[in-house]
């Protein structure tokens, strides 16, 4: 069961909910996978007494940034001490609590995943503008999980997607800037992050027409869609993202 949790009171209640169907009706076994999701007022005590009932926090990292919503309603109408401690996220994880996250899409506006990470990682507007909302950051190593593996787990999908292992499928993509080492220089440019091609369960699905392979032994080049359409497949090369004409 996924429930949509917010405001400390509703949070504490959902809670309880579970703790009266685990101890009156069949216990919550560590394979159940309930879910809570938005957790905006939730605190470290009950995060504790979800990690006992192997409860699934479904967050959004991207809702924690003064955006024109935060500030003509939130920051006015809620109590500034439970502004202070919203969208704990760091609590969480210092709990152990199986996290999962995504933009609530669509009853919440588009946004894109990168979008996602970097106001995860400021507490910021994409464009930085009117300040950092209140609470600890995460870091790119700790939110990947969240909307890769941790997501596929949630849907009982773990066993074959949400990672790069043999056996599972290979779904992936490739970005056109290191990530990782913008969090260290301009995080507030992870926003831009543009993906250039895309697979799933190995095939390419998108984006194949963004590069090129050089063949060994040759000068000659030949784009993806060409080189799968004439079966070139076994020749040797290498691929590289083409120029920018």
């Amino acid at each position: 069961m996924m429930f949509h949790a917010q405001g400390d009171a509703g949070i504490e209640r959902t809670i309880q909910a579970l703790e009266y169907a685990n101890t009156n009706g069949n216990p919550l076994g560590e394979n159940a996978r309930h879910i809570i999701t938005h957790l905006d007022h939730g605190n470290s005590g009950q995060f504790e007494r979800m990690k006992k009932l192997n409860i699934i926090a479904q967050v959004q990292t991207h809702w924690p940034a003064p955006n024109d919503y935060n500030r003509a309603s939130l920051f006015k109408n809620v109590n500034q001490k439970l502004v202070d401690g919203m969208y704990n996220f760091r609590g969480m994880l210092d709990t152990g609590l199986m996290i999962s996250a995504g933009a609530d899409w669509p009853t919440s506006p588009e946004w894109t995943p990168w979008e996602l990470f970097q106001i995860g990682a400021t507490r910021m507007n994409p464009n930085g503008e009117h300040g950092v909302f209140p609470g600890e950051v995460l870091t790119l190593e700790e939110m990947i999980p969240m909307m890769t593996i941790n997501g596929a787990y949630t849907i009982f999908r773990d066993d074959i997607i949400g990672s790069l292992e043999v056996g599972k499928k290979a779904d992936l993509i490739i970005l056109d800037r290191d990530i990782f080492e913008l969090e260290k220089t301009n995080k507030l440019d992870i926003h831009n992050t543009k993906v250039v091609l895309t697979l799933m369960n190995g095939e390419v699905v998108w984006g194949g027409a963004n590069f090129e392979k050089t063949v060994e032994g040759s000068s000659a080049t030949v784009e993806y869609g060409d080189y799968v359409e004439n079966e070139h497949i076994c020749l040797p090369g290498t691929w590289s993202l083409k120029e920018e004409e």
